[in-house]
Formats: C-alpha cells, structure tokens, sequence
C-alpha cells in the first residue's frame, strides 16, 4: 500500500512539472508586444527575458 502510494506522488509531481514547463512559454519579443497583450497598462512597459514589465515613473 505505501509502495503504490508513493508511486503516485511520484507521478504527480513529475505530470505537475511536466505542464509547468509546457505552459511556461514566452509572452513577448519585443516591446511593442506587451502593449498589444495590455493595452490598458498607461506605464511604459518593456519586453524582459521573454516577460512584460511596467517600469514605474521616477
């Protein structure tokens, strides 16, 4: 029982990881991408390492 058991976490975990590498996926290329995916965001944003970010006003 605790060997069918510990074979299930372990595959829930490997599944659950698997999707997170799966859906993880880059959401912009260059800046103007980020305007086109929020076009509500009235900050400056800009394309970092494939992830829109506001830069706040200084």
């Amino acid at each position: 029982m605790a060997e069918s058991l510990k074979f299930v976490y372990i595959v829930i975990l490997f599944v659950s990881l698997f999707i997170s590498v799966v859906v993880c996926k880059r959401e912009c290329v260059n800046h103007s991408d980020c305007y086109k995916l929020y076009p509500s965001v009235t900050t400056k944003m800009m394309c970092n390492n494939g992830h829109c970010e506001c830069q706040m006003p200084t």
